[in-house]
């Protein structure tokens, strides 16, 4: 039996490519799997795709399942076979070869060579001898389908192996089931999926309305659509109904038709046709160019454009033949494009066995080192908490595969540790009473040390403004390594500070609520951004039940209890409304005020008692019993407004309006217009009275809660997580 560091299959490849080439790649992962095979992967970072992005939604989810391992690029394999998927992941060898034996090597061209004008897309040559260099054996080269392996014919390959046959992409066909007994309507429904780009389009406006009939008689569903079809086209015809690139479930979408059809630009050579495959899995009728045929055969209808009106008007009328059709296109994806083929190809080919020794038994990753890899979360001073509470919140989520350490300018650092993190504070330059030119210096000489001391690995920075020191020190980390947590809602002025993105490899923008009401500096830099959902210390669902709560903060009887939560004040006077706020509270008997008093207020006397039913109380995360409260006022926040509004509690904001913060007021703005909330100016004084009847209205409050709650809020403190230990795993 091979030892713990053997794996039959392991596969290499970009994970984040978001079309046909990672849904291929997870089926050959299912598909290995139900045959028994071990398999791993190991994630390359290649740079054919320009932008930061996370992986394919399917890879992830055969990771989370346990159908592959996900491999330290640094650890010693030992394997059957390498498959390398897409030709164009590694132009150069990587920077530290990996460290596979090998008795086979396979790299799928999921590209061709070639565009549709002749133009080159890459020289195989190099690529196979940069793969070779990484790996440490020269793959074959398997092309997906003909027309990849038309476009080798006519390149130069000497020096490459080409396979004789085809590598196919394969469908799980009992994922997609035929609706036999569909009988198509009127109007007729058409429709097409592909990734929102304009060479998978016709090249004319004649060509697409040609292919996509603006005709009563038919129904246009596009899945994949984007703002390039407005330039392309004169209007969006009215029978057209266009959903973005991951709008639909796919199964969804393609049982909703009645007949499918594809066609592209002349630029574009289309390797292989996921999207065309899965229509024929589902059992479509589909309407394809003669490029496809040598790959499709009898299992699709071949036509130029201007007959596609016609040939589709004949399925429509014609039910008997358009059964038919359905019955052949299944028949040809059972029969050639099946995952049931996988474990045949590898037998064929390579007489490749699986040793997984049960098939429930999870492929655990090879540990090659001793240590875990270092990240070193650095945050900002900050006004409030912010910073460093969603550094807090992902490095929750990071598995124990990555040790994070946090070296922080906040004075909350007393709060990592209780957290169970490894900490070291220094001081902002404001509170050293120095000038930023004497003190970034320092700062980049304390940081550089603790880079060093702690084999950091990467440098995760969560602020608004990264200090030139910042930036001096992060050159010991690869530029790979350096990530920017970077929230939204900025005012104007401070947009001077996105020049310094350049010096990060990839921004993680936390998702904004109201994030469509926000117009300030980083709105345009949004495409360029890895972005998440909010990000919460504690999610809504991990909070303690009412009654646990209660008793945590001590609370007895039956008194309604307001949370008061207005932050640290360090910047902005608060004392004026706090005092009239809680006054006004303290009027109504059945009130009992609970006041947080943030841990690094820096005028404790600020928040001293004003009564017997009023506490001032320290609790941090305050949120995890949030339960308790019927109803809270709150500053606005990124932290506190996301979480009392997916917490569902009635609160009232008062925004911190002062110049220095993100744009409080929009957010607060924002959630009520929806009724999600209500808002206090800090300088309305005759309001405040108002404001806590309307908080006190048992029916106001129910509907608050009751549109929050249908919110969604997903989990962007896990998403973060997983990109910085995806771009973390990578081999460059």
């Amino acid at each position: 039996m091979p030892g713990p560091n053997y794996y039959d299959i392991v596969f290499v490849a970009d994970c984040r490519f978001s079309g046909g080439t990672s849904t291929a790649l997870a089926n050959e992962i299912e598909a290995a799997w139900s045959e028994g095979y071990r398999c791993g992967l190991i994630h390359v970072a290649g740079a054919v795709l320009r932008r930061p992005g996370n992986f394919h939604h399917k890879i992830r989810d055969a990771i989370d399942k346990g159908r592959i391992a996900w491999l330290d690029p640094a650890a010693a394999i030992d394997c059957g076979l390498v498959l390398v998927h897409h030709p164009m992941i590694l132009a150069d060898p990587l920077a530290r070869p990996l460290r596979i034996r090998s008795d086979h090597a396979v790299l799928i061209a999921h590209h061709p060579p070639l565009d549709g004008l002749g133009h080159v897309e890459y020289d195989v040559r190099a690529q196979v001898s940069a793969i070779a260099s990484s790996i440490g054996r020269a793959p074959e080269v398997a092309p997906v389908g003909p027309n990849v392996r038309a476009a080798f014919s006519k390149v130069p390959v000497d020096g490459v192996d080409i396979m004789p046959r085809d590598w196919n992409n394969l469908v799980d066909v009992s994922r997609w089931p035929c609706a036999q007994a569909a009988r198509p309507g009127t109007p007729f429904v058409i429709g097409r999926h592909s990734r929102p780009d304009p060479l998978k389009w016709p090249d004319s406006a004649a060509d697409i309305l040609a292919a996509y009939p603006a005709l009563s008689s038919f129904r246009v569903r596009i899945l994949g659509a984007g703002a390039f079809l407005r330039q392309m086209l004169p209007e969006i015809p009215p029978n057209w109904e266009c959903l973005p690139f991951g709008g639909e479930d796919p199964a969804s979408f393609l049982a909703s038709l009645n007949a499918y059809v594809y066609f592209h630009s002349a630029r574009w050579i289309e390797a292989f046709g996921y999207g065309v495959l899965e229509a024929l899995a589902a059992g479509l009728p589909t309407l394809l160019p003669a490029s496809f045929q040598a790959l499709f055969g009898e299992g699709a209808l071949y036509c130029d454009a201007p007959d596609v009106a016609a040939m589709l008007a004949n399925l429509a009328s014609d039910l008997p033949a358009w059964r038919r059709q359905q019955q052949a296109a299944r028949a040809v994806v059972h029969e050639r494009f099946s995952t049931e083929q996988f474990g045949r190809r590898l037998r064929e080919l390579y007489s490749l066995r699986p040793h997984r020794r049960a098939r429930g038994v999870r492929p655990a990753p090879v540990k090659d080192r001793k240590q875990p890899h270092v990240v070193l979360f650095v945050s900002s001073n900050g006004v409030g908490l912010g910073h460093l509470t969603r550094q807090l919140a992902i490095a929750r989520h990071l598995s124990s595969r990555i040790r994070p350490v946090f070296f922080t300018l906040s004075r909350a650092a007393a709060l990592v540790r209780h957290f169970g993190y490894l900490v070291e504070h220094t001081s902002f330059h404001r509170y050293v009473q120095t000038s930023p030119e004497r003190w970034n210096p320092f700062f980049a000489r304390e940081l550089r040390e603790a880079i060093a001391f702690h084999e950091a690995e990467a440098v995760i920075f969560d602020g608004n403004v990264p200090y030139s020191g910042l930036i001096e020190a992060m050159r010991a980390i690869p530029k790979s390594g350096r990530i920017w947590i970077r929230r939204g809602m900025w005012r104007e002025h401070h947009g001077g500070a996105l020049d310094r993105e350049a010096n990060f490899a990839s921004v993680i923008e936390p998702g904004e609520l109201a994030g469509e009401d926000d117009d300030g500096p980083t709105r345009p830099a949004r495409d360029k951004v890895v972005a998440v959902d909010p990000i919460l210390l504690v999610s809504p669902a991990e909070r303690f039940t009412r009654a646990a709560a209660r008793e945590t903060l001590g609370v007895e009887g039956a008194r309604r209890l307001v949370a008061v939560q207005l932050g640290a004040g360090n910047n902005f006077d608060f004392a004026p409304v706090r005092a009239a706020l809680i006054a006004s509270l303290l009027r109504h008997d059945d009130v009992e005020v609970l006041e947080f008093e943030s841990p690094i207020v820096e005028h404790p006397s600020a928040t001293l008692s004003l009564g017997p039913r009023h506490r001032v109380v320290r609790v941090y995360p305050s949120y995890r019993c949030s339960t308790a409260f019927d109803g809270a006022f709150s500053a606005a926040g990124y932290n506190s407004f996301h979480e009392n509004v997916l917490g569902a509690v009635p609160t009232i904001f008062i925004p911190n309006d002062a110049e220095e913060m993100d744009r409080q007021g929009t957010r607060a703005a924002w959630a009520a217009r929806r009724g999600l909330a209500g808002v206090l100016n800090s300088r309305d004084m005759e309001g405040v009275d108002r404001a806590v009847d309307a908080l006190l209205d048992p029916e106001a409050g129910r509907n608050m809660a009751a549109r929050c709650r249908q919110l969604a809020g997903g989990d962007g403190a896990r998403a973060a997580a997983r990109f910085i230990e995806e771009s973390l795993l990578s081999a460059r």
